[in-house]
Formats: structure tokens, C-alpha cells, sequence
């Protein structure tokens, strides 16, 4: 399973990689495409969940609902890079092992399903929520911030890249 980890890895890189070519007015600007939301808080919610993983694990236990919500990550380019950094490192430790995610599916928050799962099956959501996400990212990039040089496959699903690949052919 280490392609999966190194598939989480990867995904990281290319956020930082976006990071580094942006100031934290850049990325905390309100833009209208996004409906007034900011580049910095669709990133600071791809970290925050990877971070409910990271946390999560040891207790064999985790839950998305109740992330931070540090408002730091979605505001100061600085601070997401190191909380990057900080998650690969966690990411490139990970072992699989079973794992229970608590989740609210439903608007009262008392009511929460418990489902067996695993770490590994977890990065995995993570990856592609990451992923759509980062499409989400580069539409805004596209439109307000044209310089942002973002990888290829920047929020496009490995599967829809083979795909493609395919057709080419």
C-alpha cells in the first residue's frame, strides 16, 4: 500500500507547490466564483481533515465533524506550508490497521453512525477529497490568479488522467 501513501504524498506536494507562488492576500481573497469563499479555505479544509487522520489514528478512531477549524491555515500561506510539511511527515509513518469513523449524516449532531473502516481506507477518502477540492482550486486560479502555475494533474482523478491517456492514443 505504499503507492497510496505516496498518492497522498503527492497531493500535498502539489498544494505546496500552488502555496509557494501565493501571498496570504491572494490567498484569503473572498473570490465570486467560489461564492465569496477563499482559496485558503477550501485548503484549510483539505488539511484538516488529512490532520483528523493523522490525530485519529493512534485511537483508532476518527471523526471528521469535529475538525478545528484554525481560521490561521485559511488566511496565512506560511502556517498552511508548515501544516503540509507537518501531515507528509504523519502521511509517510501511516500503517494500515482497522479504525472506527464516527460521523453525523444528518442535521442533528447527536445522531452519529459508527462505521468500521481502516487508516488506509480513510487517506484514501482523503486523496480524493483533496482532489476535488483542488479542481474547485484551479477554476478560481484559472479565473482571478492566471500566474498560479499548478502540475498537470492538479485536481483531475487519476483514473480520469488514464482515461484521457487512453483516448489520446
Amino acid at each position: 500500500m505504499i503507492l497510496l501513501v505516496d498518492s497522498a504524498v503527492l497531493v500535498l506536494k502539489q498544494l505546496q507547490q500552488m502555496l509557494d507562488q501565493m501571498n496570504d492576500q491572494e490567498y484569503s481573497k473572498k473570490l465570486r466564483l467560489l461564492n465569496e469563499n477563499t482559496i485558503g479555505k477550501h485548503v484549510r479544509h483539505i488539511l484538516e481533515l488529512y490532520e483528523c487522520l493523522v490525530t485519529g489514528t493512534p485511537q483508532q478512531s476518527v471523526n471528521y465533524d469535529k475538525r478545528e477549524r484554525n481560521t490561521a491555515l485559511e488566511e496565512d500561506v506560511l502556517f498552511a506550508l508548515a501544516k503540509i510539511a507537518e501531515i507528509k511527515e504523519a502521511v509517510l509513518l501511516m500503517e494500515d490497521k482497522p479504525l472506527t469513523l464516527w460521523a453525523a449524516f444528518h442535521q442533528d449532531k447527536d445522531l452519529m453512525h459508527k462505521i468500521d473502516s481502516s487508516v488506509f481506507r480513510e487517506l484514501a477518502y482523503n486523496i480524493e477529497h483533496s482532489i476535488h477540492h483542488m479542481a474547485i482550486i484551479k477554476m478560481a486560479l484559472l479565473v482571478d490568479f492566471p500566474l498560479v502555475q499548478t502540475a498537470e494533474e492538479f485536481g483531475i482523478a487519476p483514473s480520469t488522467i488514464k482515461y484521457q491517456q487512453q483516448c489520446v492514443r
